[in-house]
């Protein structure tokens, strides 16, 4: 509660570094978070990415004004090795986007994320809260994923949207394609 009323976390992209597959990823200067996901939710089931069947039709974050470089954004899947960084711009924000009323701001896509930071900043990992000492560095990386078994009613809608997904990343498909395939999967 006191770094909340101290906004220790104020402007955080001046105090951290982001750097998501080797591509340096600006992170804005007004985010209060940056939230790393591997699954599709967040906080007891907050959906900050966007809903699993969103087609984000403006997420292309190719070449930024300093000359970054940042990936194209696709749909949250977890077959597909990659964690998904977002940014937060306070607890306001967090609880909007836990009643639906907001989404997070999508920075990267990557299978390895490293973080360092200038400054000691209050950190969360799974829930258990730490200091993130000065001149820190925090290495994540995909290393895999245990099988599951369930029965789904939704089961073959997610395979075939991931294998649209799959076809676009390996640019099989377009842009238009995917979204004539995602259309006739919903029906």
């Amino acid at each position: 509660a006191v770094t909340m009323l101290r906004k220790s976390c104020a402007n955080v992209g001046s105090k951290i570094s982001l750097e998501c597959d080797g591509v340096k990823v600006d992170v804005p200067p007004n985010l209060e978070g940056v939230i790393v996901l591997n699954i599709p939710s967040f906080g007891g089931g907050t959906d900050l990415w966007g809903q699993a069947g969103d087609i984000d039709e403006d997420a292309d974050m190719s070449e930024e004004s300093d000359g970054s470089v940042r990936s194209e954004v696709f749909r949250q899947s977890m077959q597909d090795g990659r964690l998904e960084v977002v940014g937060v711009h306070g607890i306001l924000h967090l609880g909007a986007s836990q009643v639906g009323l907001c989404k997070a701001q999508k920075l990267a896509q990557a299978s390895h994320i490293k973080l360092t930071n200038s400054v000691a900043l209050p950190v969360q990992v799974d829930g258990e809260p730490f200091w993130f000492a000065r001149d820190g560095e925090i290495e994540i990386r995909h290393r895999g994923q245990a099988l599951l078994l369930a029965h789904s009613i939704e089961s073959s809608h997610a395979v075939a949207t991931d294998m649209v997904e799959w076809a676009l990343q390996h640019n099989v498909i377009n842009v238009q394609q995917r979204n004539r395939m995602l259309k006739e999967i919903a029906q």
